[in-house]
Protein backbone atom coordinates (compact mmCIF):
# COMPACT_ATOMS: atom_id res chain seq x y z
CA UNK A 1 0.00 0.00 0.00
CA UNK A 2 3.12 2.39 0.71
CA UNK A 3 3.97 1.79 -2.81
CA UNK A 4 1.03 2.33 -4.10
CA UNK A 5 0.44 5.86 -2.46
CA UNK A 6 4.20 7.11 -3.40
CA UNK A 7 3.36 5.89 -7.21
CA UNK A 8 0.34 8.23 -6.66
CA UNK A 9 1.62 10.49 -4.99
CA UNK A 10 4.70 10.93 -7.72
CA UNK A 11 1.94 11.03 -10.70
CA UNK A 12 0.50 14.19 -8.72
CA UNK A 13 3.76 15.95 -8.83
CA UNK A 14 4.54 14.93 -12.70
CA UNK A 15 1.08 16.30 -13.63
CA UNK A 16 1.88 19.87 -11.50
CA UNK A 17 5.16 20.19 -13.22
CA UNK A 18 3.81 19.35 -16.78
CA UNK A 19 0.87 21.76 -16.26
CA UNK A 20 3.33 24.56 -14.99
CA UNK A 21 5.66 24.04 -18.09
CA UNK A 22 2.39 24.62 -20.70
CA UNK A 23 1.96 27.76 -18.19
CA UNK A 24 5.26 28.49 -18.68
CA UNK A 25 5.25 28.06 -22.66
CA UNK A 26 2.30 29.98 -23.03
CA UNK A 27 3.44 32.51 -21.15
CA UNK A 28 6.39 32.69 -22.83
CA UNK A 29 4.67 32.49 -26.28
CA UNK A 30 2.21 35.84 -24.97
CA UNK A 31 5.78 38.11 -24.78
CA UNK A 32 6.60 36.71 -28.22
CA UNK A 33 3.55 37.66 -29.75
CA UNK A 34 3.39 40.63 -28.67
CA UNK A 35 6.96 41.85 -29.51
CA UNK A 36 6.26 40.51 -32.92
CA UNK A 37 3.02 42.71 -32.83
CA UNK A 38 4.90 45.78 -31.52
CA UNK A 39 7.91 45.41 -34.31
CA UNK A 40 4.68 45.27 -36.77
CA UNK A 41 3.36 48.66 -35.36
CA UNK A 42 6.54 50.60 -35.20
CA UNK A 43 6.43 50.35 -39.05
CA UNK A 44 3.36 51.61 -40.76
CA UNK A 45 3.87 49.74 -43.91
CA UNK A 46 4.11 46.23 -41.96
CA UNK A 47 0.84 47.62 -39.64
CA UNK A 48 -1.35 48.35 -43.18
CA UNK A 49 -0.50 45.64 -44.44
CA UNK A 50 -1.23 43.18 -41.87
CA UNK A 51 2.58 42.09 -41.59
CA UNK A 52 3.40 42.22 -45.52
CA UNK A 53 4.94 45.39 -47.44
CA UNK A 54 4.60 45.86 -50.90
CA UNK A 55 7.54 48.13 -52.65
CA UNK A 56 9.46 48.12 -55.75
CA UNK A 57 12.03 45.66 -56.41
CA UNK A 58 14.57 46.62 -59.04
CA UNK A 59 15.24 42.92 -61.58
CA UNK A 60 17.61 41.92 -64.03
CA UNK A 61 15.87 40.71 -66.75
CA UNK A 62 17.24 40.23 -70.47
CA UNK A 63 15.64 39.15 -73.75
CA UNK A 64 18.70 37.40 -76.18
CA UNK A 65 21.76 39.16 -76.73
CA UNK A 66 20.59 43.26 -75.82
CA UNK A 67 22.23 43.51 -72.83
CA UNK A 68 25.50 41.48 -73.29
CA UNK A 69 27.64 44.39 -73.63
CA UNK A 70 26.67 45.85 -70.25
CA UNK A 71 26.63 42.66 -68.54
CA UNK A 72 30.57 42.34 -70.16
CA UNK A 73 31.83 45.70 -69.40
CA UNK A 74 34.47 45.41 -67.09
CA UNK A 75 33.10 42.57 -65.74
CA UNK A 76 30.71 43.96 -63.99
CA UNK A 77 27.60 41.62 -64.44
CA UNK A 78 24.00 42.50 -64.94
CA UNK A 79 23.03 46.02 -64.90
CA UNK A 80 19.23 46.54 -63.35
CA UNK A 81 16.96 47.84 -65.78
CA UNK A 82 13.67 49.88 -65.96
CA UNK A 83 11.61 47.79 -63.59
CA UNK A 84 7.55 46.84 -64.30
CA UNK A 85 5.10 47.54 -61.58
CA UNK A 86 3.39 43.91 -63.09
CA UNK A 87 6.13 41.93 -62.63
CA UNK A 88 8.21 43.58 -59.54
CA UNK A 89 6.52 43.44 -56.35
CA UNK A 90 8.09 42.81 -53.00
CA UNK A 91 6.70 41.23 -50.28
CA UNK A 92 8.75 41.08 -46.48
CA UNK A 93 7.07 38.44 -44.64
CA UNK A 94 7.45 37.56 -41.20
CA UNK A 95 7.60 34.81 -38.30
CA UNK A 96 9.21 34.15 -34.53
CA UNK A 97 12.30 32.93 -33.85
CA UNK A 98 13.86 32.55 -30.64
CA UNK A 99 11.53 35.47 -29.46
CA UNK A 100 13.19 37.40 -32.66
CA UNK A 101 10.94 39.01 -35.47
CA UNK A 102 12.30 37.49 -39.04
CA UNK A 103 11.88 39.27 -42.14
CA UNK A 104 12.49 37.75 -45.45
CA UNK A 105 12.34 40.02 -48.69
CA UNK A 106 10.19 38.25 -51.61
CA UNK A 107 10.65 39.22 -55.37
CA UNK A 108 8.92 38.43 -58.08
CA UNK A 109 11.25 37.68 -60.95
CA UNK A 110 10.59 38.63 -64.63
CA UNK A 111 10.19 35.44 -65.59
CA UNK A 112 6.93 34.01 -63.98
CA UNK A 113 7.14 31.56 -61.21
CA UNK A 114 9.99 32.57 -60.02
CA UNK A 115 11.28 34.39 -56.97
CA UNK A 116 14.24 35.92 -55.53
CA UNK A 117 14.16 35.63 -51.59
CA UNK A 118 16.11 37.82 -49.40
CA UNK A 119 16.11 36.38 -45.94
CA UNK A 120 17.52 38.47 -42.53
CA UNK A 121 20.77 37.55 -41.65
CA UNK A 122 21.07 38.65 -37.81
CA UNK A 123 24.64 39.78 -36.42
CA UNK A 124 26.32 40.36 -33.21
CA UNK A 125 29.70 39.85 -31.85
CA UNK A 126 29.55 36.49 -32.13
CA UNK A 127 29.21 36.87 -35.96
CA UNK A 128 25.47 36.25 -37.81
CA UNK A 129 22.87 33.64 -37.69
CA UNK A 130 20.74 32.78 -41.20
CA UNK A 131 17.61 30.34 -41.58
CA UNK A 132 18.05 29.16 -44.79
CA UNK A 133 15.04 27.33 -44.76
CA UNK A 134 10.97 27.19 -43.02
CA UNK A 135 8.93 24.96 -44.09
CA UNK A 136 6.45 26.91 -43.28
CA UNK A 137 7.84 30.81 -43.91
CA UNK A 138 8.39 29.54 -47.59
CA UNK A 139 4.28 28.32 -47.75
CA UNK A 140 3.37 31.68 -47.11
CA UNK A 141 5.68 32.68 -49.68
CA UNK A 142 3.92 30.18 -52.49
CA UNK A 143 6.61 27.67 -52.38
CA UNK A 144 4.41 24.83 -52.17
CA UNK A 145 7.59 22.42 -53.13
CA UNK A 146 8.24 19.23 -51.22
CA UNK A 147 12.22 19.60 -50.97
CA UNK A 148 13.60 15.61 -50.72
CA UNK A 149 17.40 16.39 -51.29
CA UNK A 150 20.06 19.34 -50.64
CA UNK A 151 23.34 19.53 -52.13
CA UNK A 152 26.28 21.95 -51.98
CA UNK A 153 29.38 21.91 -54.52
CA UNK A 154 32.81 23.31 -54.41
CA UNK A 155 34.08 25.47 -56.77
CA UNK A 156 37.56 27.43 -58.10
CA UNK A 157 36.95 30.76 -60.05
CA UNK A 158 35.15 30.33 -63.58
CA UNK A 159 33.51 26.99 -62.78
CA UNK A 160 30.95 27.20 -65.15
CA UNK A 161 28.10 24.39 -64.23
CA UNK A 162 24.86 24.04 -66.42
CA UNK A 163 22.78 24.48 -68.39
CA UNK A 164 20.75 21.79 -66.29
CA UNK A 165 16.85 20.61 -66.78
CA UNK A 166 14.82 18.54 -65.02
CA UNK A 167 10.76 18.51 -65.64
CA UNK A 168 9.95 16.91 -62.19
CA UNK A 169 12.23 19.03 -60.03
CA UNK A 170 12.00 22.44 -58.61
CA UNK A 171 15.17 23.95 -57.00
CA UNK A 172 15.90 26.71 -53.90
CA UNK A 173 19.60 28.05 -54.66
CA UNK A 174 22.03 29.85 -52.81
CA UNK A 175 25.74 30.79 -51.95
CA UNK A 176 27.05 29.89 -48.83
CA UNK A 177 30.55 30.88 -49.56
CA UNK A 178 31.97 32.97 -52.04
CA UNK A 179 29.71 34.60 -55.34
CA UNK A 180 28.57 33.23 -58.51
CA UNK A 181 26.43 34.51 -61.47
CA UNK A 182 23.42 32.38 -61.34
CA UNK A 183 20.88 32.07 -64.67
CA UNK A 184 17.49 30.78 -65.28
CA UNK A 185 16.03 29.96 -68.54
CA UNK A 186 12.35 29.79 -69.29
CA UNK A 187 11.46 26.43 -71.45
CA UNK A 188 8.22 26.04 -70.58
CA UNK A 189 6.49 25.58 -73.95
CA UNK A 190 3.30 27.31 -73.56
CA UNK A 191 4.78 30.03 -71.59
CA UNK A 192 5.03 34.07 -73.38
CA UNK A 193 9.23 34.03 -71.71
CA UNK A 194 10.12 31.21 -73.20
CA UNK A 195 13.54 31.21 -73.90
CA UNK A 196 14.61 34.32 -72.05
CA UNK A 197 17.01 34.48 -69.14
CA UNK A 198 17.22 35.91 -65.97
CA UNK A 199 20.36 36.96 -64.53
CA UNK A 200 21.71 37.17 -60.71
CA UNK A 201 24.41 37.77 -58.66
CA UNK A 202 24.69 35.76 -55.55
CA UNK A 203 27.20 35.73 -52.67
CA UNK A 204 27.30 34.59 -49.28
CA UNK A 205 27.33 38.43 -48.21
CA UNK A 206 23.71 39.26 -49.80
CA UNK A 207 22.22 35.92 -48.80
CA UNK A 208 20.29 35.99 -51.81
CA UNK A 209 17.98 32.79 -53.07
CA UNK A 210 16.73 32.03 -56.38
CA UNK A 211 13.43 29.42 -56.18
CA UNK A 212 13.58 28.00 -59.72
CA UNK A 213 10.03 26.72 -60.83
CA UNK A 214 9.70 23.13 -62.38
CA UNK A 215 10.10 23.90 -66.53
CA UNK A 216 13.42 26.00 -66.09
CA UNK A 217 17.02 25.52 -66.94
CA UNK A 218 19.42 26.54 -64.61
CA UNK A 219 23.24 27.27 -64.26
CA UNK A 220 25.77 29.23 -62.32
CA UNK A 221 29.46 30.55 -63.22
CA UNK A 222 31.59 30.83 -59.96
CA UNK A 223 33.22 34.29 -59.92
CA UNK A 224 35.65 33.57 -57.27
CA UNK A 225 37.85 30.83 -55.62
CA UNK A 226 36.21 28.35 -53.00
CA UNK A 227 32.84 29.37 -53.90
CA UNK A 228 30.07 26.95 -51.98
CA UNK A 229 27.00 26.90 -53.78
CA UNK A 230 23.67 25.14 -52.28
CA UNK A 231 20.48 24.25 -53.34
CA UNK A 232 17.25 21.89 -52.57
CA UNK A 233 15.62 20.12 -55.11
CA UNK A 234 12.31 18.68 -55.54
CA UNK A 235 13.02 15.15 -56.70
CA UNK A 236 15.87 12.83 -56.17
CA UNK A 237 18.74 13.61 -58.29
CA UNK A 238 18.49 10.92 -61.70
CA UNK A 239 20.91 11.59 -64.31
CA UNK A 240 18.31 9.71 -66.41
CA UNK A 241 15.76 12.58 -65.69
CA UNK A 242 18.37 15.59 -67.06
CA UNK A 243 18.18 17.34 -70.30
CA UNK A 244 21.84 19.79 -70.50
CA UNK A 245 21.58 22.87 -72.91
CA UNK A 246 24.88 24.37 -73.88
CA UNK A 247 25.82 27.34 -71.71
CA UNK A 248 26.96 29.67 -74.99
CA UNK A 249 23.48 28.72 -76.85
CA UNK A 250 23.49 31.40 -79.62
CA UNK A 251 19.81 31.48 -79.41
CA UNK A 252 19.42 32.03 -75.92
CA UNK A 253 22.63 34.78 -76.03
CA UNK A 254 22.99 34.56 -72.43
CA UNK A 255 25.29 37.09 -71.16
CA UNK A 256 27.81 35.15 -68.92
CA UNK A 257 30.24 38.04 -67.54
CA UNK A 258 33.35 36.33 -67.96
CA UNK A 259 34.64 38.11 -70.68
CA UNK A 260 37.03 36.72 -73.26
CA UNK A 261 37.77 33.75 -70.80
CA UNK A 262 36.86 30.17 -71.21
CA UNK A 263 35.19 29.12 -68.11
CA UNK A 264 35.96 25.19 -67.11
CA UNK A 265 33.58 23.01 -67.86
CA UNK A 266 32.78 19.00 -67.24
CA UNK A 267 33.20 16.67 -70.07
CA UNK A 268 29.71 16.24 -69.90
CA UNK A 269 28.58 20.55 -69.94
CA UNK A 270 30.77 20.58 -72.60
CA UNK A 271 29.05 18.53 -74.99
CA UNK A 272 25.85 19.69 -74.58
CA UNK A 273 23.78 20.34 -77.42
CA UNK A 274 21.86 23.76 -78.29
CA UNK A 275 18.17 24.11 -76.96
CA UNK A 276 16.80 23.78 -80.11
CA UNK A 277 18.49 20.34 -80.66
CA UNK A 278 17.62 18.85 -77.38
CA UNK A 279 15.46 15.71 -78.43
CA UNK A 280 13.28 14.83 -75.62
CA UNK A 281 11.92 18.23 -74.54
CA UNK A 282 9.76 16.12 -71.64
CA UNK A 283 13.24 15.98 -69.88
CA UNK A 284 12.96 20.03 -69.66
CA UNK A 285 9.51 21.35 -68.86
CA UNK A 286 5.82 19.29 -67.42
CA UNK A 287 4.00 18.20 -70.05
Amino acid sequence: MAVVVQRAKLRGELGDDRRDERHRERRNQSRVDKSVESAIRRDPELAAGNGMRHEPAHVEHHRGTKDEEALLHHGAGPQPLESTAENESTRWTHTTVHRTVVLMKVENLPLAGALMLTPRVFTDERGSFLELFSLERYRECGIGDSFVQDNSSLSRRNVLRGLHGDARMAKLVSVLRGSAYDVIVDVRATSATYGQWHGTTLTAANARQIYVPRGFLHGFLTLEDSTVFWYKQSAPYDPACEAGVAWDDADLGIGWPIGELAPILSPRDAANPPLRAVRDRNKLAPA
